[in-house]
């Protein structure tokens, strides 16, 4: 059920690149046959080409770039992208599916009611999901973050999401009263 991105990105830059090589050579046909004066003069590229030896930099340069593009695309091609539907967990034999940024969104807003929590920010990489909770509390850092991480995890089993862990880091103010930096907390399950 895991519905992965799709690869536009790469699929519009070599369509681009494909288009723009076809244009040139309507061009370059169409000003032949009117007997214009050619943009992209073709027997001007043969006459290059023909003189131009396999040993030559150009042709390097041109060929190690071309292997490098395409090393990119087929990586592209094989490697899996970022799931975009994650699946929940299944119930009487339906399987559903919540989108990614919904998920983070439902579980920002679960991280927000825990009292002192002004902000947060949720991310999902395999398996785990991590928050970065902002609070104006000079004290108390280490409970926020418990309280926070078992939100999480209670909000997680509810939707029947598999995660392996969930990671809580909690920011409080820039100083404390007596001068010092706030320090950073974290709290994990597993």
């Amino acid at each position: 059920m895991i519905r992965r991105s799709r690869r536009t990105v790469p699929a519009v830059l070599v369509a681009l690149v494909v288009a723009a090589g076809c244009v040139a050579v309507i061009v370059s046909l169409a000003q032949r046959s009117a007997g214009a004066r050619e943009y992209l003069s073709y027997d001007t590229i043969a006459r290059e080409l023909h003189a131009t030896t396999w040993g030559e930099w150009p042709v390097l340069v041109t060929a190690l770039a071309l292997l490098v593009a395409g090393a990119l695309l087929l990586a592209v091609a094989v490697l899996p992208g970022r799931p975009r539907i994650l699946p929940l967990g299944s119930r009487d034999g339906m399987e559903a599916g919540v989108p990614a940024g919904d998920l983070r969104a439902l579980l920002r807003t679960a991280a927000k009611t825990v009292d002192g929590v002004n902000s947060a920010r949720i991310t999902l990489r395999r398996g785990t999901v991590r928050a970065v909770v902002d609070t104006d509390f000079h004290r108390g850092h280490t409970e926020i973050a418990d309280e926070v991480c078992t939100v999480l995890n209670t909000r997680i089993q509810e939707l029947g999401r598999p995660a392996r862990r969930v990671q809580v880091r909690v920011k409080g103010p820039e100083k404390e009263p007596g001068g010092g930096r706030a320090t950073e907390i974290a709290a994990q399950s597993r």
